[in-house]
């Protein structure tokens, strides 16, 4: 049911959701949401 949250939290996003599974060494999850790119004035450390 966790992970059909977030699937769904994903989409709606327009974000990917990768698995890969190794038996008897765990499943590895990746969520990649896109974010804006910051404009100039965001980016400055001034």
């Amino acid at each position: 049911m966790g992970l059909t949250i977030v699937k769904m939290c994903v989409d709606v996003c327009q974000g990917q959701l990768t698995l890969a599974s190794t038996p008897g060494e765990g499943t590895e999850i990746t969520v990649r949401l896109p974010a804006p790119l910051a404009n100039r004035r965001q980016r400055s450390c001034a």
